[in-house]
């Protein structure tokens, strides 16, 4: 029986390697988005997607990191939420990434960890996010221009209220999300809308967004093959969205799994996502 302490001790090795990858080592995924609604002037625009960082550092002030999103050249960078844990005494390494990187526009909104930090700690937050020239989304829109052609990006900073932590989180409506955005998108526009939780996704598209683009779930944290991700933030086994794309009549939802773990969480089998979206024009 001697060989027995050999396989256990090379199991060991083997999950503590995959453990350390999936917690470490990033991964780009591309993903292409074709619409008659995106005009010829955003054929092959770039965005750059972040999501649930947790002020997660990968290499020396983020090196590593930089040199993805610099290799990448994005026309936009875009943020969807949870870049720092909400129990954070300060957002430095949120802070200093943004700093690095924004020579390229960039696109902002909260997530339950942003949505439910203390006021004071919020408000230095969107202070510099402010002095930043970031442009943070509160249930709002900006146009992107390029000659003729327009690009919606909207940005949905849900309440705390609507998130499954408790045993009866509040029922997300079509009703309520247009009492909470206020406007209607121009549906002659190809609109894209920055939600932190993907589990929204279909009252999103009834609103009237072409895409959807969310994180929070961690890609399920753990991710079995065939299964998918095993874990919600929520405290649900199996969530519905978990990573990649989804379909709801014609419209999509494209989920990160997020680069960062949160105060408790862990990754495994579910590498760090740096997502890049390409638009085409199906107008030729």
């Amino acid at each position: 029986m001697g060989w027995i302490p050999l396989v256990v001790g090379i199991i060991l090795v083997l999950f503590a390697i995959e453990f350390y990858i999936s917690n470490n080592v990033m991964k780009k995924s591309q993903f292409i988005i074709k619409s008659s609604k995106i005009g010829k002037q955003f054929q092959g625009y770039k965005i750059l997607h972040l999501s649930d960082l947790h002020g997660k550092v990968f290499g020396k002030e983020n090196c590593r990191l930089i040199k993805i999103i610099n290799d990448i050249h994005p026309d936009i960078i875009v943020m969807t939420g949870d870049m720092v844990n909400g129990n954070h005494k300060d957002f430095k390494v949120l802070y200093d990434l943004i700093q690095k990187i924004s020579k390229y526009p960039i696109y902002f909104v909260m997530g339950n960890h942003e949505d439910n930090m203390k006021d004071e700690m919020q408000q230095k937050l969107l202070d510099f996010l402010k002095q930043s020239q970031v442009n943070f989304l509160n249930n709002e829109e900006i146009i992107i221009e390029r000659e003729k052609d327009k690009l919606s990006v909207w940005g949905m900073c849900c309440d705390f209220s609507y998130y499954g932590k408790g045993d009866h989180p509040k029922q997300f409506t079509l009703s309520a999300m247009k009492n909470m955005m206020n406007e209607s998108p121009n549906r002659s526009r190809f609109n894209i809308l920055l939600a932190h939780n993907p589990n929204f996704f279909e009252v999103c598209a009834k609103w009237g967004a072409d895409l959807v683009l969310s994180g929070h779930i961690h890609g399920g944290m753990v991710r079995l093959p065939l299964i998918g991700g095993v874990f919600s933030p929520d405290t649900l086994f199996f969530p519905k969205y978990s990573n990649g794309v989804y379909t709801f009549e014609d419209k999509k939802l494209i989920v990160s799994r997020g680069v960062g773990r949160g105060r408790r969480g862990f990754r495994f089998f579910n590498r760090p996502e740096i997502g890049v979206i390409i638009l085409e024009s199906e107008t030729d």
